[in-house]
């Protein structure tokens, strides 16, 4: 008796342990093993966990990289500018290890015709880091072995996968165009900036060669990328941060280090034959109009969607047009009456020192 109620018992959990990871394959809310099977929304908030299967999984020819400030481009809005088939690689406080680890995996299996590269300026202003520690191994590796990590994973089977069983009967549904998007959990607006802004006390202004060290070592991560691969279209933007990230530099004594970081960077890219630059930073209208911003740099999906239509109709800046459009954004930067926003919009955090 005793005998064949063990057996029994090994049977049934044999048989539930191999339902769940049946279930997790099937399901696949990283997109591991394959793309969407399902009618179920798919979960569109895990980043690292879900880029390395879209990068292996997807079908596609142009990819859209970057950090948070690119996570709400839809890949649909560039399919219909460019003619193309777009995946998103976006990684929030994103570092260039991430984003050629990333690269790499996708150039593997596809032929890839574009790459729109967000280039912050915040990275290009900081000595690049190359970890990917934050990366699960067992989702960007070969090994089957470790994917007993992800097919047994509680978080995967109690939340990812019922998180889409809910969405799916109750949740207005997300699509795969959704992913990462997270524009609708957070505020918008003057209020919502000032939230969390606490303005620097006045710096003088230092030289415009403070952040050449560390410009050039991010070129030298980005320019060998690029000439390796000659078979493909970069589009670079600097992505267009608020007025008040300007008054933040302005008077911290770093504005006109950062201004030259963003030309060098430019410069240096126009120079290769498959690139393509973009500065939509000095567009007035954009970054002085708060209600399109949550904080100092993240803008509304209306400044993505305004982006992608700006690329789509140009090529681009020549190195001749560089220096007018970073003189523009100079001149708004030095010019710009910020007492006179502050006083309607104080900030809400103290003075940063």
């Amino acid at each position: 008796m005793y005998r064949k109620f063990s057996i029994s018992f090994l049977c049934l959990f044999l048989a539930l342990l191999l339902g769940c990871g049946a279930l997790v394959y099937v399901i696949d809310p990283m997109f591991h093993y394959h793309a969407p099977w399902t009618p179920l929304p798919p979960v569109t908030t895990d980043e690292r966990h879900q880029v390395g299967g879209i990068a292996e999984n997807f079908d596609y020819d142009s990819i859209l990289i970057g950090t948070s400030v690119t996570a709400n481009f839809r890949a649909s809005w560039f399919d219909e500018a460019f003619s193309c088939k777009t995946a998103k690689f976006t990684f929030p406080g994103g570092n260039f290890g991430e984003f050629i680890k990333a690269l790499d995996m996708a150039y593997e299996d596809h032929e890839i015709q574009r790459v729109f590269w967000g280039l912050d300026t915040n990275l290009l202003t900081a000595f690049p880091q190359e970890s990917t520690e934050l990366l699960p191994d067992y989702l960007y590796n070969d090994n089957p072995w470790d994917d007993v990590e992800y097919l047994y994973n509680k978080d995967v089977l109690f939340r990812q996968i019922v998180s889409m069983l809910y969405a799916f009967r109750w949740d207005p549904v997300p699509t795969v165009d959704d992913l990462f998007a997270w524009e609708n959990r957070y505020e918008w607006g003057p209020q919502a900036v000032m939230k969390v802004y606490g303005r620097p006390e006045p710096t003088p202004m230092m030289g415009s060669d403070i952040f050449s060290a560390e410009t050039s070592a991010n070129l030298q991560i980005i320019l060998p990328y690029v000439q390796a691969h000659p078979e493909t279209e970069f589009y670079f933007f600097i992505p267009p941060y608020s007025i008040v990230f300007w008054d933040r530099v302005y008077r911290r004594g770093t504005l006109e280090g950062t201004l030259a970081a963003q030309e060098a960077a430019l410069q240096a890219l126009a120079q290769c034959d498959n690139v393509h630059v973009y500065y939509p930073c000095a567009e007035e209208e954009v970054i002085c109009d708060l209600e399109q911003y949550t904080d100092p740099i993240h803008y509304s999906p209306q400044v993505n969607q305004w982006i992608t239509e700006e690329m789509a109709s140009s090529s681009g800046l020549t190195p001749q047009e560089i220096p007018q459009a970073v003189e523009e954004m100079r001149q708004l930067a030095w010019n710009y009456p910020y007492e006179e926003l502050f006083a309607l919009y104080p900030p809400q955090l103290p003075p940063e020192t």
